[in-house]
């Protein structure tokens, strides 16, 4: 089940899960808010470029990104997961030795080709954090060729 995140320069961008496609808005306060399937109110994304870090809020839960040279940890439902480092275009997060998230990131954001079932309910917003932290390392240069 292939995840896509098409980033915009003037519109916030699309994500497609199984051919389905949620639009990405710009909310107020630096949120993104990415429309859910089925009527369900839409999950937020905020990703603080200069603090290293993006926050999830979904099902009133939140979901907070700690960005480290290396990759990032991030604490969800009782889980601990890593998200490995990025550069080279490569995605790969694990929750200890098993993996949970593979894919790579595009010239227009990410593609995700693997995830785990118990991250689907959050995955149009965490593909969402992966594409916009994949830009900002293209920004500092530490991305190299995707």
């Amino acid at each position: 089940m292939p995840v896509i995140v098409r980033r915009g320069i003037v519109r916030a961008g699309r994500v497609v899960v199984e051919g389905v496609s949620s639009r990405i808005l710009r909310g107020k306060g630096g949120w993104f808010l990415v429309s859910e399937p089925s009527g369900m109110p839409p999950s937020r994304v905020r990703y603080f470029q200069f603090r290293d870090r993006a926050t999830i809020a979904a099902d009133g839960e939140t979901i907070v990104f700690r960005f480290r040279r290396g990759g990032a940890t991030v604490g969800w439902r009782g889980r601990a997961y890593r998200l490995h480092d990025m550069s080279g275009g490569r995605i790969r997060m694990t929750q200890d030795d098993r993996e949970v998230v593979a894919g790579r990131v595009t010239p227009s954001g990410v593609r995700l080709d693997v995830v785990a079932p118990e991250l689907l309910p959050i995955v149009r917003s965490l593909a969402l954090v992966l594409a916009l932290h994949s830009e900002d390392l293209s920004r500092v240069g530490g991305l190299g060729s995707a």
